[in-house]
């Protein structure tokens, strides 16, 4: 948020919460409210890092695939001294600091990879979806020139490992289990990476591991998030200067996934989107209108045999928006056209 100049697109919290300084940032302020403001009244407990359990025999199995797989022009660090819940002192400005979430796994000593798919069995859930968006692990690992780019190979073998260690216990325990990710609008994007995001994660992985991906893709679905878009030029925020409209950048990134090779569903959001921010920045908003899902569906969906979206109870912000229902629909009738489920509503909440 603020290690790339006070021109990045949420400079403003360092700015409206830590008084404009960055060294501000503190437990109490949560970090200028990175993730969330104050009216949501988190604690840093509220959140929560993906650990490393290097006592778990299935994630040394995972640290081994991995090692034995990277092609990225570095060996893998592993952050065995990162434990949830317990203090980490930076080791380049020798900030100490208490990491978010709970130590409880490391006391008990379990895998909570292993514990996931334990739940998902005893639930009789389909799946286990990964949603990894660690941008701070990428940054903090990030290798290269001091000025950029980048690349984030660290981040593509922590992301694989979990992976792994989840497909290595949905094997031992749930083999009808699927296996699913949400993956980054720009994760399947090669090119130059200058931080803030995890663009070309999804690539990279593919290219180091393609038998994990693609059992991925293949059970669950890569699940690309072509949404929370911004068209804020003065942030860089299109792709391309040419390529600003929601539907246009949806169309962009989905082809990306295409170019390497990763079969991928599109990814829809109802209502008011998380990002830019809805009161600092909402003229650069790119809601999913009727006219823009008409659009992607045209231009986008019918190349994919999936859609996924967020969320089922989600409604409309301005009359001009996709409902649940009609996004539901449209996607349906797209990847399973003239199948009676697509007449299906979904529930409105009051």
């Amino acid at each position: 948020m603020a290690g790339y100049g006070t021109s990045t697109p949420n400079y403003w919290k360092v700015v409206e919460y830590c008084s404009g300084d960055v060294a501000n940032a503190a437990p109490s302020n949560e970090y200028c409210y990175t993730c969330e403001p104050p009216s949501s009244n988190e604690t840093l407990n509220s959140f929560d890092l993906f650990p490393e359990p290097s006592f778990s025999p299935t994630w040394q199995a995972a640290v081994a695939y991995v090692t034995a797989g990277a092609t990225g022009g570095k060996a893998p660090v592993w952050d065995t001294n990162f434990v949830n819940g317990r203090p980490w002192t930076d080791p380049a400005t020798g900030v100490s600091t208490t990491l978010p979430g709970s130590d409880l796994y490391a006391k008990l000593q379990r895998d909570p990879y292993s514990d996931i798919v334990s739940l998902a069995k005893d639930l009789g859930a389909s799946g286990i979806d990964v949603d990894y968006e660690e941008d701070w692990h990428a940054d903090l690992h990030k290798d290269g020139p001091s000025g950029g780019p980048w690349t984030l190979p660290q981040t593509v073998y922590k992301y694989s490992a979990i992976l792994k260690d989840i497909a290595l216990n949905i094997a031992a325990l749930q083999p009808e289990l699927l296996l699913s990710t949400a993956a980054g609008a720009a994760s399947g994007w090669s090119g130059n990476w200058w931080g803030g995001n995890l663009k070309g994660l999804i690539l990279q992985a593919a290219q180091y591991y393609p038998d994990l991906i693609n059992f991925t893709a293949s059970t669950g679905g890569v699940n690309v998030m072509t949404y929370d878009l911004s068209d804020d030029e003065s942030h860089y925020e299109c792709p391309t200067p040419d390529v600003c409209t929601l539907h246009d950048q949806v169309d962009f990134y989905m082809k990306t996934y295409d170019q390497a090779g990763i079969p991928a569903s599109v990814g829809y959001e109802t209502s008011t989107p998380a990002y830019p921010d809805p009161i600092e920045n909402p003229t650069h908003q790119l809601p999913l209108t009727m006219d823009e899902l008409s659009l992607i569906i045209k231009n986008t969906q019918t190349r994919y045999k999936a859609g996924f979206f967020w969320e089922i109870f989600k409604q409309p912000a301005k009359p001009d928006q996709a409902s649940p229902t009609q996004l539901a629909q449209a996607v349906c009738n797209s990847v399973l056209p003239g199948n009676p489920r697509c007449s299906g509503t979904l529930p409105v909440l009051s």
